[in-house]
């Protein structure tokens, strides 16, 4: 933004004066603070507000102008420090020394004489501040910078020329003033909230790759159709073949009308997500990935949370054991074949294994959600200087992509308790290319070989 048209709203709320300065930023050399004292003698005093104050007539070896440095510098520190980083970087300026559309200037001063007299009101370890001072028309012009607001509740230490001992001021668009109850009620508990934060610095990292997979989605598609009809089919086979005695002889649990609406909710819910058996397939031959959490503090950390989040279209499934005697196959949600379920099990394996309720690994990754990705992993406690490593491979990250970048992006949160902050992040994580097209067709060659065979047996 430096050099461009910058607007400042005005109390009304319209762009009422404009300046080519930057006021998200602390002006740097020469250039930088000519550019803002040439923009404030062309404004008017409603470009006063809650991080920038000018003053016209102002002598610093008076003590008066000297309280009112100390006002103004009180009333920057106690800003709400969220507010303050808007503009000047969090910096508060007190323009000294320009006036009526002109640079007035200030007369010369002692700069240990200023500080001194400053310190007797915002005390020794009060906030922070210097001052700048800039030649410009042949005149000086002072400005008073104030660091950003540290959340701390800064008190005046001494009476005199307008400042009471003990009295809180806050700094509001136009005027710095003492605080009224609602402001000093808010001030101490912000105070209180960050002498109770605790210092904290964790680092996230996800070791492992996104497996991008190319695969012909469109061959799939057509192969669920194909699939869906052969298995409609075998009714048809049996029947032809036993024309008179079909529902005698029909030793299947399920009836034929049971067996047609499971093909057609398999078929259905397959065309809307054709490469969930490829995604099955992937959780049981790809790497999966682990997450290391590392306390880089002394701080002892209780009942952590990590989320982590993809924006990319990233699939995140459970990683399973792969044997060399499973099977595999692209679709193990399809219905098995007319007449092979011949025993009336109430309970299936996966019906089994819901009912086993599985208490959540401390310090295990969760999966939140699939599709795009978020996971989450919680820990009783993070130790000081704890480098974490979670369990490895227990999820597996895919992409479906036919040129995949070479890395991807996540976005990491920790909260923890009593630490009343969120700590976010990033994590850069590999990618790596997987050509599955020829692999698919294989497989989808191989089962229709397998239903041409049990045709032939029929």
């Amino acid at each position: 933004m430096t050099g461009q048209e910058t607007a400042v709203s005005g109390p009304n709320g319209g762009e009422e004066q404009t300046g080519r300065v930057d006021l998200t930023r602390l002006p740097t050399g020469e250039m930088g603070w000519a550019a803002l004292i040439g923009w404030l003698i062309e404004s008017d005093d409603r470009v006063e507000r809650y991080f920038l104050e000018v003053k016209s007539a102002v002598d610093l070896n008076i003590k008066a102008d000297r309280a009112k440095v100390a006002k103004f510098i009180l009333g920057a520190a106690n800003r709400d420090p969220e507010q303050a980083r808007r503009r000047f970087s969090g910096h508060a300026l007190m323009i000294l020394g320009i006036g009526d559309g002109r640079v007035v200037g200030v007369p010369s001063f002692e700069a240990k004489d200023l500080a001194g007299a400053v310190q007797k009101w915002v005390g020794v370890g009060g906030p922070r501040w210097d001052f700048e001072r800039i030649r410009s028309g042949g005149h000086d012009v002072i400005v008073i910078v104030v660091d950003p607001p540290t959340g701390d509740l800064w008190t005046c230490r001494a009476d005199g020329d307008g400042l009471i001992d003990g009295g809180i001021y806050v700094r509001q668009d136009g005027e710095t003033r003492q605080a009224k109850g609602d402001e000093v009620r808010q001030l101490v508990e912000r105070a209180t909230r960050k002498g109770s934060r605790v210092d904290v610095d964790v680092d996230v990292a996800i070791e492992g790759p996104i497996c991008a997979i190319q695969i012909d989605k469109s061959r799939l598609i057509e192969y669920v159709s194909q699939r869906a009809a052969g298995l409609r089919a075998q009714l048809d086979r049996e029947r032809s073949v036993h024309p008179f005695t079909f529902d005698a002889l029909t030793t299947d649990r399920r009836s034929r009308e049971e067996f047609l609406e499971q093909v057609s909710t398999w078929e259905k819910e397959t065309l809307e997500s054709p490469t969930v058996g490829v995604v099955a397939l992937a959780a049981r031959v790809l790497e999966g990935i682990y997450v290391r959490l590392h306390n880089r503090t002394r701080t002892f950390m209780r009942d952590v949370r990590v989320d982590i989040l993809f924006e990319d279209e990233i699939v995140a499934t459970e990683w399973e054991y792969q044997s060399e005697n499973d099977p595999i196959d692209l679709f193990p949600t399809m219905p098995s074949d007319w007449g092979s379920e011949i025993w009336n099990t109430s309970l299936g394996n996966s019906d089994l294994r819901s009912l086993v309720a599985s208490a959540p690994v401390d310090g295990g990754v969760e999966i939140k959600r699939e599709t795009p990705a978020m996971l989450a992993m919680n820990m009783k406690a993070l130790r000081p200087e704890e480098d974490h490593i979670g369990d490895l491979c227990e999820v597996v990250l895919i992409m479906f992509a036919e040129s995949p970048p070479e890395s991807i992006t996540a976005r990491w949160r920790v909260t923890a308790q009593d630490v009343n902050d969120v700590l976010e992040g990033t994590a850069e994580i590999p990618v790596l290319a997987f050509d599955w097209r020829d692999k698919i067709a294989k497989l989808m060659k191989g089962a229709d070989e397998d239903e041409d065979d049990s045709a032939a047996d029929d």
